[in-house]
């Protein structure tokens, strides 16, 4: 901020002095700097420099906010960008997710499938359709009245009603870095609004790609909803078993190869099924899945005094 004289203007009218105060806010911006906001009062200019920028108003030099604090407030794994005089942005470093005040390592999916063949049976076949879903389980709800219809609290029914719960950022981030593109703004967690982009499009946050985060909002205003559900684990019995998955019944040939405590008496009859052709008629009744028949078989141990 800083302050000039003003010029006076004086002229004669009828014999009398009069004296005008020249008004040179309206002439080169009263020698203030570009975009500095002149004031006058009485001979008195006043020269301010705009926000975002600081300087004495004839100069002014724009604020980088990235340069000030630890790391301008940004989290430890994110960086700062200036965007504009006074304006800040924060970005996660490669490897985190978050909205870059808040980065966490982030997490490549893991399918339930891997532990424990995600509790269906060993002879049958897991599939984890959450990790199978490039939006890694969020998706978009609108209300029946047309877009922009919901406040929050109608946002977290209508995510309720679809057996799931709003979606949080860095959820909506992983569904994102999986390809989730949609350009409609829609209510998260904590009352936040935003909409994931993976192309870049002028007429989709001006070209952003990423998270176009609202920031939070006032509850009572009026958005589409990202909900968040975990999808099921499906299991399917092998070919060759029948069950629903979760128990899997194979043909009793099956069921002498998948049991190692009877590999002895798989062996001898294999052997038998080469020799003869009782022996093969026999292994070929054992791979019929229609055939309801009970065998007795004895374990390896217990071979020897069956045989």
């Amino acid at each position: 901020m800083a302050s000039a004289v003003q010029e006076r203007c004086v002229w004669v009218v009828n014999g009398n002095a009069r004296v005008s105060v020249m008004d040179v806010c309206q002439t080169w911006n009263g020698g203030c700097a570009k975009g500095a906001k002149c004031s006058q009062e009485g001979e008195q200019v006043t020269c301010t420099c705009p926000k975002g920028y600081s300087g004495d108003g004839y100069t002014c030099q724009p604020i980088d906010p990235c340069v000030s604090g630890v790391n301008s407030g940004c989290h430890e794994h994110a960086t700062c960008t200036m965007m504009a005089p006074g304006k800040k942005k924060c970005t996660c470093k490669d490897g985190y997710v978050g909205d870059g005040l808040t980065c966490e390592v982030k997490q490549l999916p893991v399918s339930r499938c891997l532990q424990d063949n995600g509790r269906c049976h060993l002879e049958a076949k897991c599939t984890d359709l959450h990790f199978e879903d490039a939006k890694l389980g969020v998706f978009h709800v609108r209300s029946g009245d047309g877009q922009y219809k919901m406040n929050f609290t109608a946002a977290e029914r209508a995510c309720a009603a679809e057996g799931g719960t709003l979606a949080t950022y860095n959820q909506l981030s992983y569904a994102q870095l999986g390809g989730f593109n949609m350009c409609a703004a829609g209510w998260l967690d904590q009352a936040r609004v935003a909409y994931p982009t993976t192309y870049s499009n002028l007429n989709c946050g001006f070209g952003h790609v990423g998270i176009v985060d609202y920031g939070v909002r006032k509850k009572t205003e009026t958005w589409d909803a990202f909900c968040y559900r975990m999808k099921e684990v499906t299991c399917e019995c092998r070919p060759g078993y029948v069950g629903d998955g979760l128990s899997c019944t194979g043909n009793l040939l099956q069921v002498l190869k998948s049991t190692p405590t009877f590999s002895n008496f798989l062996t001898q009859i294999l052997n038998c099924s080469q020799a003869s052709v009782s022996g093969g008629q026999f292994v070929k009744r054992l791979s019929n899945l229609t055939v309801q028949s009970t065998l007795f078989v004895p374990d390896n141990n217990g071979l020897p005094e069956n045989q």
